[in-house]
Order: structure tokens, then C-alpha cells, then sequence
């Protein structure tokens, strides 16, 4: 459980496999969405796209419950957009279990446009 400061609602996006040309891929457009309460997020810096200039790269890092149900190829929407979850989650138990959390790296490419 975190602190009272963890009160961030996200919605989790999570797509079924389907076959593509002899290929299981994610199906997006069929994914279901579930909301996942307690979270906190802190934001990360910009980094631009600078051989093109053509994108920015958005970084955040969200904490939330230890149990929450959230893979590493779930995507996170938040109000600017659809984020990538980046690696596995990663949970953490404190040894009194009163601040144990889960950690995701959230990352997505805009437009500079």
C-alpha cells in the first residue's frame, strides 16, 4: 500500500493475440481496458528524435499496488496518450509489506507536428 498521495486512476490496456499472416500479434484495436486505482507518477525528461527531429520521446514512471495486474506488454493510458509498458513491472516487498508497490516505465513517441 502506498501513501496517501498515490491517487492516480489508470486505465490498462491489454489486447488479444490474434494470427497475422502466420504470426500472433497483439490486436490493438480489439484491446479491453480496466481501470487500476492507487497509483502515483512522476514524470520523466523529453528526449527528441535529433537525426530527424521529427518525435519526442515522453517518459513516465508510475508506482502503484504490489498485486496490480499490469504485464509487460499491457499499454497504460493516461490523459496525453497510450504508453508502452517498458520491461517487466517490477514489484517490490517491504519487509513490513505497508509500502510494498509495483514500478512501470511508461514510454510513447509523439509527433513534433
Amino acid at each position: 500500500m502506498l501513501v496517501s498521495f498515490a491517487t492516480e486512476t489508470l486505465t490498462r490496456l491489454r489486447a488479444p493475440l490474434v494470427l497475422d499472416h502466420g504470426s500472433m500479434v497483439q490486436d490493438w484495436e480489439a484491446a479491453e481496458g480496466a481501470e487500476l486505482t492507487g497509483w502515483t507518477l512522476q514524470p520523466g525528461a523529453p528526449v527528441e528524435d535529433l537525426q530527424n527531429r521529427e518525435a519526442i520521446r515522453v517518459d513516465w514512471t508510475a508506482y502503484g499496488p504490489y498485486n496490480a495486474d499490469v504485464v509487460a506488454t499491457d499499454r497504460i493510458r493516461l490523459p496525453s496518450g497510450d504508453y508502452s509498458v517498458i520491461g517487466e513491472p517490477e514489484r517490490w516487498k517491504s519487509p513490513t509489506g505497508r509500502i510494498s508497490s509495483t514500478k512501470l516505465l511508461l514510454q510513447r513517441w509523439s509527433d513534433r507536428g
